[in-house]
């Protein structure tokens, strides 16, 4: 089993930084497994190296002239890497001295090279830097001395003496991938530490105890089965002095199957709260992000589009991640209707050219117009919040983007609730020539109604859209839908995101677009700060941590990427819920109950089950029958099963 590490950005004394406007490189003290002493230093980089400008880690060394000296460094790569690394060490004021290192492999080796002085030459820079993309390698152990003795002239050599912000959690991510990966890293300047990790019911699982005196501590969790945890580490000096967090252990993706999934997506806002997100949707796997571009916000001067740096930075944070963006194009403009609602020809027209040029801007496959027009709050227009109003809008839209940009789908009416009496209208009047997809947000559930409710409304919607449209289906997107956990708690909101999705994939819809990614209040009692899967970064934990649902997002699209809805397991009990996804041996069954049942499946060979948390056990078959207890946590079947039978 590989060493665990962890590593935290610091300063390092005797060292300086020099060039830090390149600020793709970074220069971390690393703790679990260094060559001397307690800490390593981490090298990483994204700087091309066609980039002459690269941070440096620097100190001035005093010499005598033409003078040979001898180096020496302690240095591993990751674990599979044979390769040479893209770092270097610079000597002499002008740069005159350098050495490349070598290949490296997973375990620490030294190398050793000298540098000669100039004949006045009495002191030299002795700098260690990237020269291209790097990631992962470390250093240690690192000594200058003059030919024929032993004394050091580097300071601080093995980086031991650093400061990092403290106390806080240094992972860039808490979504972790069980195995050698899985580890917490720990930045706390006291003398020690207990830490507790609880599982998804809050018993405890796992201890241990943490030496900080270096100021940089890891806990291993290698030993961890996949699952949604919490972790408490306590000052050992005071038990009121805490760090907590939650975290994720997730299996590894399988080398034949896809990160993400399309069908599954997630509303962003491009907000303080979202900055930096792109990792935990990829991670978690979504294949698309849906968010507000705002007009009034782009068209600041009238007929031109000027897009928002921030904004651009965080879209290319999600393409970077491989999450593609869906826009939803919103809503007013002070240069066009009194800054309402579009509804006069001018309005229109000028709606729909924003629309294409966030199409064109962005490339985007699909663009949904305006979003929730039927809610008065959003939608203050002269015209009003009907579906009368809202044809002309989608009509002018549909007609340019489609001259602009014929491949791309549009999507609407993108309204509040199923509201049948919207729909119905918009699809008498012809709505479905101008949609190439149709959404809503079923937000139709209230205390103590589960998403199973959505069932009946789907089915009502197909055939509706059957009905006004020749017979033929058009893809149906949930694009808005979520439950607040300040309403709900937090393990009801990971039950029902599973349960409405399965259902939803189970009853004719395309996509499904989770509200939304990151809790936009700190505020657990802010109903619509809480629809979040992750929390908040803080200065304790300055990446995202789960929430259970955030697991469940990431299991279920692990256990269907990919796989097809089939059909759903037919009994007299409608309460049971068994829904097959994919065919053949590679079938995988979402089930649960609304009530605690216990069923029977037909089964010749063994049948993995796992929870929604991504524990699994195995089951087997007795008489060529399986039995497994369910109730409102979701759970799949991996192996071909039939015969569904309710026995309790």
């Amino acid at each position: 089993m590989a060493l665990p590490s962890a590593d935290a950005t610091a300063s390092f004394d005797g060292w300086s930084q020099d060039n830090e406007q390149d600020s793709s490189s970074s220069f971390t003290a690393e703790a679990g497994y260094p060559a001397d002493g307690a800490i390593a230093l981490r090298l990483g980089s994204t700087n091309p190296a066609t980039n002459p400008t690269r941070r440096a880690l620097s100190q001035v060394v005093a010499v005598s002239p033409s003078t040979t000296y001898s180096f020496t460094a302690s240095v591993k790569g990751p674990p599979s890497s044979k390769a040479k690394p893209p770092i270097a060490v610079i000597m002499g004021a002008d740069g005159q001295g350098r050495y490349d290192f070598a290949s490296t492999t997973g375990a620490w080796s030294k190398q050793t090279w000298s540098y000669t002085t100039g004949a006045a030459e009495t002191e030299t820079p002795v700098s260690i830097l990237t020269v291209g993309p790097v990631a992962g390698v470390t250093l240690d152990a690192l000594s200058m001395t003059v030919e024929g003795a032993n004394e050091n002239l580097l300071a601080n050599p093995s980086f031991e003496a650093f400061a990092s912000d403290s106390p806080r959690i240094t992972n860039d991510s808490l979504m972790l991938v069980s195995g050698a990966d899985a580890t917490l890293g720990v930045s706390w300047r006291v003398p020690g530490a207990a830490w507790t990790v609880t599982d998804a019911t809050g018993a405890p699982v796992t201890s241990g105890t943490l030496d900080l005196q270096p100021g940089l501590a890891v806990v291993s969790l290698q030993d961890l089965n996949p699952g949604y945890y919490s972790i408490d580490i306590v000052n050992n000096d005071d038990g009121s002095d805490h760090l907590q967090t939650s975290l994720a252990i997730l299996d590894p993706i399988a080398n034949d199957a896809s990160a993400t999934d399309e069908r599954f997506g997630v509303g962003v806002h491009l907000a303080p709260p979202h900055l930096n997100s792109g990792q935990v949707a990829g991670e978690i796997g979504f294949g698309t992000v849906r968010t507000d571009t705002v007009w009034r916000a782009i068209e600041t001067t009238k007929g031109e589009y000027t897009f928002p740096p921030t904004e651009e930075s965080m879209i290319q944070d999600y393409a970077a991640h491989g999450v593609g963006l869906l826009p939803l194009s919103v809503y007013v403009n002070k240069f066009y209707d009194n800054n309402k609602t579009p509804s006069t020809p001018e309005g229109l027209a000028a709606y729909a050219a924003f629309t294409s040029a966030v199409v064109a801007h962005y490339g985007s496959p699909a663009v949904e117009v305006y979003n929730e027009f039927n809610n008065p709050p959003m939608n203050k227009g002269a015209c009003g919040p009907t579906a009368a109003c809202y044809l002309p809008l989608l009509k002018a839209t549909f007609e340019r983007v489609k001259a602009d940009h014929p491949e791309t789908l549009i999507v609407g009416p993108s309204i509040a609730r199923t509201d049948d009496a919207f729909l119905t209208e918009l699809y008498q009047a012809g709505g479905l020539d101008y949609l190439d997809a149709v959404s809503w947000h079923p937000y139709d559930y209230g205390p103590g109604i589960g998403p199973e409710f959505l069932e009946a409304s789907l089915q009502n919607q197909v055939a509706k859209i059957k009905e006004y449209n020749n017979g033929e289906s058009k893809p149906i997107w949930i694009t808005e839908l979520g439950w607040s956990t300040a309403g709900y708690s937090e393990q009801e909101q990971a039950d029902n995101l599973v349960r409405a999705q399965a259902i939803a994939l189970a009853n004719g819809v395309e996509k499904f677009f989770w509200y939304d990614l990151v809790n936009d209040e700190t505020d657990i009692t802010h109903h619509e700060g809480n629809f979040g899967l992750v929390r908040q970064v803080t200065e304790k934990v300055p990446t995202f941590a789960p929430k259970p649902s955030a697991v469940a997002q990431a299991v279920l699209i692990r256990q269907v990427a990919g796989k097809p809805y089939t059909t759903r397991d037919q009994q007299a009990d409608t309460s049971v819920y068994s829904y097959a996804f994919g065919s053949g041996k590679d079938v995988t069954r979402v089930v649960w109950a609304t009530t605690a049942k216990t069923l029977t499946y037909s089964a010749d060979t063994d049948i993995t089950v796992t929870d929604q948390f991504g524990a699994t056990v195995t089951v087997k078959p007795v008489d060529g029958r399986i039995t497994i207890e369910v109730d409102g946590h979701p759970r799949y079947l991996n192996g071909v099963v039939s015969d569904l039978q309710v026995v309790g």
